[in-house]
Order: C-alpha cells, then sequence, then structure tokens
C-alpha cells in the first residue's frame, strides 16, 4: 500500500522521506480523523453488539429464574389449595396417622365403648399371657360333651386367626352401624 498514492500525498512523503506540505498535512489530518471516526463507529458496534449479547444472556437467566419462581408458585398454591380443601372437609382426607385404622375424623361419642372394649380385652389377653409366661395357669372346667364341642371347633383356629376374626368381625360390625354424615 505504500507504493500507492493515498488520496494526494507523494510517495517521498509519505515514506517520510521529505516533510511534507500543507495540503498533505491537511490531508493526512483528514485521512486520520476519518480512520479515528471509523474505529470509533466499529468500537460503538462493537459495544452494541456487546451489550446486547449481555442483555440477551440477563434476558435468559431472568427468564430461567422467573420459570422456577412460576414452579414453586404454583407448588406452594397446591399445598395452599389441599390445607383449605382439608380444612373445609376433614373427613375426606385421611392422615398418614390415621389410615392405619379404619375410624370416622373426628371421633365420636359412639366410638367410646369400641375403645373401651378393645382396651379391656386387649389388657386380659395381655394378662392372661403374662401370666402363662411366669407359670400361673388359669384353667376353666366346663361340662365334658360342652368342652368337646367348643374344642373341635377352635382346633379349626389358631390363636391367631381368632383374634383376626374377633377383629373382622368388629370391623364389619362398625361399619354397618356407621352413621352416614
Amino acid at each position: 500500500m505504500t507504493s500507492n498514492k493515498i488520496r494526494g500525498i507523494s510517495p517521498t512523503a509519505a515514506s517520510g522521506a521529505i516533510p511534507p506540505t500543507d495540503l498533505e498535512k491537511s490531508t493526512l489530518l483528514a485521512a486520520s480523523s476519518e480512520v479515528f471516526d471509523t474505529a470509533g463507529c466499529i468500537q460503538e458496534r462493537l459495544t452494541t453488539l456487546g451489550s446486547t449479547t449481555n442483555q440477551i444472556q440477563t434476558a435468559q437467566q431472568d427468564i430461567l429464574r422467573l420459570n422456577k419462581e412460576i414452579v414453586e408458585a404454583e407448588a406452594d398454591v397446591a399445598i395452599a389449595r389441599d390445607r383449605v380443601a382439608y380444612i373445609r372437609h376433614p373427613e375426606e382426607h385421611t392422615s398418614f396417622y390415621e389410615s392405619w385404622f379404619p375410624m370416622s375424623r373426628p371421633m365420636q361419642r359412639e366410638n367410646v365403648p369400641y375403645f373401651i372394649g378393645v382396651t379391656i380385652f386387649l389388657f386380659i389377653f395381655a394378662l392372661l399371657v403374662g401370666l402363662s409366661l411366669i407359670g400361673v395357669n388359669i384353667s376353666v372346667v366346663l361340662h365334658p360333651g360342652f368342652v368337646y364341642m367348643i374344642q373341635r371347633i377352635l382346633a379349626q383356629f389358631t390363636w391367631l386367626t381368632l383374634i383376626l376374626f374377633m377383629m373382622l368381625l368388629f370391623i364389619i360390625y362398625y361399619f354397618v352401624n356407621q352413621k352416614q354424615s
């Protein structure tokens, strides 16, 4: 490029062999200001593109953050909706602690005799098992014919099946006599 003429500047002045004239100096100043303006324009466009890229990245991060907040808010709304449904109709919802025993919630007065009966049965059963373990055996003497008939019936059941059968009868009785709400 040094061999070509640069907008009216002689090659000897461009190479620095002779000092440039006033016209060449003004041309050089105009060319240098044009180069600086072009470089400034390019720098401004690079800055604009860089800030656009930063704005896009920031916008994407904002979108991801907002999506995360939306998911959390939806989860909070679902929890609140479940809580309101539970508060309005607690009898329709069974918690983990209520699910193992079939009982209406909240407990009603009619359930107290059932609990007393089950408690007395379990207490007597545990007492008799405990007494049997320490060597105290309690026996009931009945008529031999009656005893034979009871033995035939009970021979079909083990203690575990008898207890399960009694619990099943209790549960069936409870649900048959349960009040409709």
